[in-house]
């Protein structure tokens, strides 16, 4: 049992080197280039059309205050909202492409040649067999086909179905961990939206504050209006963005349930050890 601990933690290790390594080989930095191309023309867009209400429609007060609300004075507080849709589109594009990723597992488990059914009989040439269709079909990226490979060669080696099986849980765990550690900066990008809308509470509050003294109402409504309207665009994206995180850590659970039930039913299930004329003796 303590050995299986030390493995335990060599993997988290490894997970953790993994992703840092993605990091830095900038497997985010696609997605962060994205989201500040759409919310730098986003963020225009909202600006221009706050001073083309401002100068053609200022009549219309829902307008103004629709624009306002979605951050078209920056100087006035809307580089809040600038910097919430940054993050919010961030997050958006990592939790999508990790999305595509885990669809792509799904693709990988459809096509992998094992028994069609629980019923039919593995041999011990039966598994070498799919082990060397495995490794011909060299899809590294394709978990299920990486660990089938692993658990044919424990299974040559130890011929023994329940050490096959441990190892193969072992391995999904750490698939399993790895998704996880992924997902690190969407569940911090996640904490980070509603923070900046009370970041956004605290600057109006605070220049309010400020103003309030000097008698002049405007400038405090203003201050006023910075506080909650960063405040109520930050909870509004940070509940779309919680229910899509919600949907990707879902569908994660999902994809691995899918691929240890392949494994233990197509294969771990199917395999019939005959022992061997030494060990009958």
């Amino acid at each position: 049992m303590q050995a299986s601990g030390l493995d335990r933690d060599s993997l988290s290790v490894k997970v953790i080197m993994i992703q840092i390594k993605k990091i830095k080989n900038g497997s985010q930095l696609k997605a962060f280039k994205k989201a500040l191309v759409i919310s730098v023309l986003l963020y225009i867009l909202v600006v221009v059309s706050y001073q083309l209400v401002i100068f053609y429609l200022s009549s219309q007060p829902t307008l103004l205050r629709l624009t306002l609300f979605l951050g078209g004075d920056f100087l006035g507080g809307g580089y809040i909202q600038f910097i919430t849709y940054l993050v919010y589109l961030f997050a958006y594009y990592l939790i999508k492409d990790r999305s595509a990723g885990l669809t792509q597992q799904e693709v990988y488990i459809q096509k992998i040649n094992l028994p069609k059914s629980s019923k039919e009989i593995l041999l011990e040439n039966d598994v070498n067999r799919i082990r060397v269709e495995a490794e011909e079909r060299g899809a590294k990226d394709s978990i299920i086909n990486t660990i089938v490979i692993r658990a044919c060669r424990k299974f040559r080696s130890s011929q023994s179905v329940p050490e096959t099986m441990e190892m193969v849980s072992e391995q999904i765990s750490f698939y399993n961990d790895h998704e996880y550690v992924g997902q690190t900066t969407i569940r911090y990008l996640n904490w980070c939206i509603p923070s900046l809308g009370f970041i956004g509470t605290i600057i109006g509050i605070a220049g309010a504050m400020q103003y309030a003294g000097s008698g002049n109402v405007q400038l405090v409504t203003a201050s006023l209006g910075v506080a909650f309207d960063t405040t109520l665009l930050a909870l509004v994206l940070s509940i779309i963005i919680n229910w899509r995180q919600g949907e990707l850590e879902k569908f994660s659970a999902s994809v691995f349930l899918q691929i240890k039930e392949a494994i233990t039913d197509r294969l771990i299930n199917c395999i019939e050890v005959i022992p061997r004329h030494d060990e009958k003796k």
